[in-house]
């Protein structure tokens, strides 16, 4: 999906419940899912949880860790855009997750060259994940911790997102609209509103 269009569908489930369902609705179309993470005219947080979802599948050992490395280096040299853009926090994440030591120094340049947005993740983040990472018995159990892990039902999971009914804001109501610009200024100066505050408001 291009544009806004996937956050506007499920909002937040982009963020967080996507990684799961793409888990769950994965039926070994492994192209398919680097072909998303690929895209750079896709949902920019739909190429993020794609790669969660290939991380995850890594993790749980449907993707071999040799491969999923090699495609990860490979999209360091090959994602777009090459500035700073969500994918690249969904990459090092990626990395990080999976304990890829061997990539760091990858992850170290897409940090100093800026693709990463360092007011939202620090290079020294990435490096305690990706020792938490080295440090965890099983993968597959960090990988559910986070809550990436298939799903029963999918409309289920996107359900806790659904917004409660809400009472309509009141609509602003403009206390000017009734006064000329030659009328007095209702903040009492004395003078002319067009004189006074008509060009403050």
């Amino acid at each position: 999906m291009e544009g806004e269009a996937l956050y506007d569908m499920i909002g937040d489930a982009v963020s967080e419940t996507l990684p799961a369902i793409l888990v769950s609705l994965y039926a070994g179309d492994l192209d398919g899912l680097k072909k998303l993470i690929e895209a750079p005219k896709a949902d920019e947080w739909g190429r993020v949880a794609a790669l969660e979802c290939f991380s995850a599948l890594a993790a749980n050992g449907e993707i071999p860790m040799d491969e999923a490395k090699a495609f990860l280096a490979h999209c360091f040299e090959t994602l777009q855009p090459r500035q700073n853009h969500p994918v690249w926090y969904g990459w090092q994440g990626c990395v990080a997750l999976l304990g890829l030591s061997e990539l760091e120094p990858l992850a170290a340049r897409a940090f100093r060259q800026g693709l990463v947005d360092k007011n939202v993740l620090a290079f020294e983040d990435f490096q305690s994940d990706l020792r938490a990472s080295r440090a965890a018995a099983s993968l597959a159990d960090l990988f559910e911790e986070r809550g990436i892990r298939p799903v029963e039902d999918a409309l289920d999971a996107l359900a806790v997102f659904e917004e409660e009914d809400e009472t309509p804001a009141e609509p602003a109501e403009n206390r000017l609209k009734n006064v000329g610009r030659n009328d007095p200024c209702p903040c009492g100066s004395g003078k002319k509103y067009k004189k006074c505050c008509l060009g403050k408001e």
